[in-house]
């Protein structure tokens, strides 16, 4: 009776099995759609389950479909032209594609397509909820930008070294310096010697604090010193930590108000002693 060993063919089997579980793991579990297409006709042989849910297809209605026929919005290109890119580089990349669903709304997608010796593998990417983010980014950006140049008061942006890394027009025409001139700055070199003090300390508690309102003084280019009132807010760019800092000129404000007391206090003062004599009057009358 022959003996045949068979551990050695035993063991190639049982590795080729335990790829092939690995392989279905990740190709069932993955967050990107993945095609398996017939190399010959680039014919549907397998979908993913992201990719059914991704183009709100079945199963069932990929398997069998040539690759040109899922729903694509735009034309992807020639059969023959993707086959002998294919098979000239193993690798087409598609970028920004945008694919039909089958109810007919688009989804953008990155589209990867590899050579697979009979098959080829293609992973689909969905992009649609990346652009609307940057779209929504850029729309922001915009609005900030605009919210920034066009506001009425000036604002001085300046990192955490109290350099200033940019202006607005009103801040320009404020301090009375060219762009250019005021980004070479510091905002120490923004005040008057007096408030150097107090300065620091704002900075000092910007670092933990993210809005302050403080009134403070600001010197011009041509010297003149003017009083305002100054919201520093700290946020991130990036990974960096900025303050923006919106500043109002309250120097007439300040000054109506001292003249309005200043003017309650004479009133006050002018109605009080006629009552004051009155009552000394009176009380010295009675023995006061």
């Amino acid at each position: 009776m022959a003996i045949e060993d068979i551990t050695a063919r035993k063991k190639v089997e049982d590795l080729l099995t335990d790829s092939e579980l690995r392989f279905r793991r990740l190709f069932e579990t993955a967050d990107d759609g993945i095609l398996l297409l017939e190399k010959s006709e680039l014919k549907i042989r397998f979908a993913n389950p992201a990719i059914t849910a991704m183009l709100d297809y079945s199963n069932e209605e990929f398997i069998g479909r040539g690759f040109e026929d899922i729903g694509f919005a735009d034309n992807f290109g020639d059969f023959q032209e993707i086959m002998q890119t294919l098979n000239r580089d193993g690798i087409v990349h598609y970028t920004d594609t945008p694919i039909q669903k089958k109810t007919g709304e688009v989804v953008d997608t990155d589209i990867y397509m590899v050579d697979k010796a009979n098959l080829v593998q293609c992973n689909i990417r969905s992009i649609t909820d990346c652009k609307r983010a940057g779209e929504a980014l850029r729309d922001s950006e915009m609005r900030y930008k605009e919210l920034f140049q066009f506001s009425p008061d000036p604002i001085i942006i300046h990192d955490m070294d109290m350099n200033v890394i940019d202006a607005n027009d009103k801040a320009v025409k404020e301090f009375g310096y060219s762009k250019e001139e005021l980004l070479e700055k510091t905002i120490f070199e923004l005040h008057p010697e007096t408030e150097l003090k107090h300065s620091a300390q704002v900075l000092a508690v910007m670092k933990k604090e993210d809005m302050l309102n403080v009134e403070t003084k600001f010197v011009r280019k041509d010297g003149s010193v003017f009083l305002a009132e100054a919201t520093p807010c700290r946020y991130t760019l990036g990974s960096k930590p900025i303050i923006h800092v919106a500043i109002r000129d309250i120097t007439e404000r300040k000054q109506a108000e001292e003249e309005r007391d200043k003017l309650q206090s004479q009133l006050f003062n002018a109605l009080e002693m006629p009552a004051l004599n009155s009552l000394r009057r009176a009380g010295l009358s009675q023995g006061f």
